[in-house]
């Protein structure tokens, strides 16, 4: 794993922001979705996948969605998604919304592993 201190863009191949839609069963979620961390990093060794699933800071929505959008600006060059456009959360809807008004590409994950 390489040192967080010494990480820069030109380092990986692209720098994807890995969104889930969460909900009820939040933990659950966590755990499916660490795994497909996991699943990921080998599929795309070349990539650095970031996530802000566990910045979740307890009621503090509005610091929550903050760091969202700051890690979607300052350091993605793609957002991949895991949940469904048409029946998600707040949070993954505005995420997409600054995508097409920042011209920040933005995949379901699904499609992209398939």
């Amino acid at each position: 794993m390489p040192d967080v201190s010494k990480i820069t863009k030109e380092q990986y191949e692209n720098i994807v922001y890995v969104s889930c839609d969460l909900d009820e069963s939040c933990q659950y979620n966590k755990s499916m979705f660490e795994k497909l961390l996991l699943r990921l990093r080998e599929k795309f060794p070349t990539y650095l996948f970031i996530s802000p699933l566990h910045a979740e800071y307890g009621d503090d929505k509005s610091y929550s969605e903050k760091y969202r959008l700051f890690l979607l600006e300052n350091c993605a060059d793609e957002m991949w998604y895991l949940g469904k456009t048409d029946n998600s959360t707040d949070i993954l809807k505005n995420e997409i919304s600054y995508c097409d008004k920042n011209g920040i590409i933005y995949k379901d994950i699904r499609e992209v592993i398939g």
